[in-house]
């Protein structure tokens, strides 16, 4: 903004000049001559002068406020990352190597060379970055808290080819199911027995269990970087994966674009074992949802190399993975699950402890449902309203669909951040139609907790056998099989309910 300031300073003062020229030019030519014409002649030509810079730099002026408004002038360098100290305003701002996007920032600190990005209209003490509210020390990083006295606000724009998501950073509750992870990778801590590596681990749970979560916070241990020098590498399938185009991020990774000029996948996967076969690196590939799709990276995997899938179907962990190499992610404990919900919402926790424990029991210790909850609570809170009916609203988990999922589900190719109804309908939507009746008639029939017995399932189907749907429920990770009965999340309980009023 600096630039602008001074244009606007240098066009006032042109402008002053020139409107006030008869007080100091008539009697500064007098010095020089004696002649009238003369005078009146220079005097016009520098009134001229005066003005036709005045409306240059007006010109100028208009043309970059104009650029700053419709497109965002870059105001660093171009860079990947941001660390923001203190409140924005007076403190360090270290920006590093993409692109800075912004239409004002406002800060006395210093800027210092990194490799990030920051993306937002303005930031002044309290604005916004990143389409998130910065106050004093407390920040929303794509639907995490934070507290403390720095932030790191994740990348817009590309990341580095098979290059993990930023450190979660809400990661509470989690340290036991990490440390088993990790033992299985072979990724130890000092002074621990050395373990094996297993080659293949599949990391299962319920929609919104924190599977991704987890394999990003694996992907930045420094045990697990230890464990594997050549590093990691990271994908993200989704239900319509490019495949011959993530093997090719992958291939860009490792030194060499021929993987984009391979003409069938049979090829890529060929190129791709060749380049790791003698490295030692963990591979993850996340967001898996047909068998076919992770199978091209197994073969790929080194000798030397581990693989680490995520699923939320049992059927697809079951058939890449030995039972013994799947492991279930199960949902919070309630003492952690309440822990989460004070982070993000600490002022309603501490007034209603008692109804923030029953919020957490009744949406079964879930870490999506519990972000989402907490983040409504805790804009209610602000508004200076009470939370009491939001509070009874939520244990019924209607709200918790409607309303949008954290920033870190955003969907790419869209730009749109999904509500927490659509996600769950990815799983649903690849029912046949009868199964996905089925589905339904449990959430309307479920009880608290919801589970059930094949006998009650084929009372509410009106079906001769309903071992075939129950199994078809299980492999598709919406019912879980628990000491002979069968197990709905109360999340998918109101979602199932939902289906039923559509």
């Amino acid at each position: 903004m600096r630039p602008l300031f001074i244009r606007l300073g240098i066009l006032v003062l042109l402008i002053c000049l020139a409107l006030t020229s008869s007080l100091w030019l008539t009697p500064l030519l007098n010095f020089v001559t004696t002649n009238s014409a003369t005078i009146q002649g220079f005097s016009n030509l520098i009134q001229i002068v005066l003005w036709v810079f005045a409306g240059l730099i007006a010109l100028l002026g208009l043309r970059e406020f104009r650029k700053r408004r419709e497109e965002g002038a870059p105001l660093a360098s171009t860079h990947e990352s941001v660390v923001v100290g203190g409140d924005m305003e007076g403190e360090n701002i270290v920006v590093g190597s993409a692109h800075i996007v912004g239409k004002e920032i406002e800060s006395e600190g210093d800027i210092i060379g990194g490799d990030k990005n920051i993306a937002g209209d303005e930031v002044r003490g309290d604005k916004t970055v990143a389409g998130d509210e910065v106050r004093g020390d407390k920040m929303d990083i794509s639907g995490d808290y934070v507290s403390g006295n720095k932030y790191i606000i994740e990348s817009i724009s590309p990341p580095k080819p098979g290059s993990a998501p930023p450190v979660p950073g809400l990661f509470i509750g989690r340290d036991e199911d990490l440390q088993n992870l990790k033992k299985r990778l072979g990724a130890i801590s000092k002074g621990a027995k050395p373990s094996a590596v297993q080659v293949l681990t599949a990391v299962r749970g319920w929609p919104g269990v924190g599977k991704t979560t987890m394999a990003s916070a694996l992907a930045h241990d420094t045990h697990i970087a230890a464990a594997f020098p050549d590093g990691i590498l990271w994908m993200s399938l989704g239900q319509k994966p490019n495949l011959l185009s993530e093997m090719a991020a992958w291939g860009r990774a490792l030194g060499t674009d021929e993987l984009l000029r391979a003409p069938t996948l049979k090829e890529a996967t060929a190129q791709l074992t060749g380049l790791l076969h003698n490295k030692r690196m963990l591979l993850i590939v996340d967001d898996v949802w047909e068998t076919e799709h992770a199978a091209p990276f197994q073969q790929a995997c080194g000798k030397d190399c581990a693989l680490l899938i995520t699923t939320r179907e049992s059927g697809i962990a079951e058939a890449l993975a030995p039972p013994d190499t799947v492991y279930n992610l199960p949902v919070l404990t309630e003492d952690y699950a309440l822990e989460l919900l004070q982070k993000l919402a600490p002022e309603v926790v501490k007034q209603h402890p008692n109804e923030s424990r029953e919020l957490v029991s009744a949406l079964e210790c879930l870490p999506l449902a519990l972000q989402v909850a907490g983040h409504m609570l805790n804009s209610e809170s602000k508004m200076g309203w009470g939370v009491q009916e939001l509070l009874a609203e939520l244990r019924e988990g209607a709200p918790i669909l409607e309303a949008k999922a954290p920033a870190d589900r955003i969907d790419l190719e869209t730009q749109t951040i999904p509500t927490v109804a659509v996600l769950l309908q990815k799983s649903t939507d690849r029912l046949d139609e009868q199964v996905r009746e089925c589905f339904a008639y449990l959430g309307a029939f479920a009880p608290k907790p919801a589970t059930f017995d094949l006998a009650a399932m084929k009372a509410v189907w009106m079906v001769e056998d309903s071992k075939p749907i129950a199994r078809t429920l299980v492999e598709h990770g919406l019912l879980e099989p628990v000491g002979g009965r069968f197990q709905m999340h109360a999340l998918l309980v109101a979602h199932a309910r939902s289906l039923c009023e559509e």
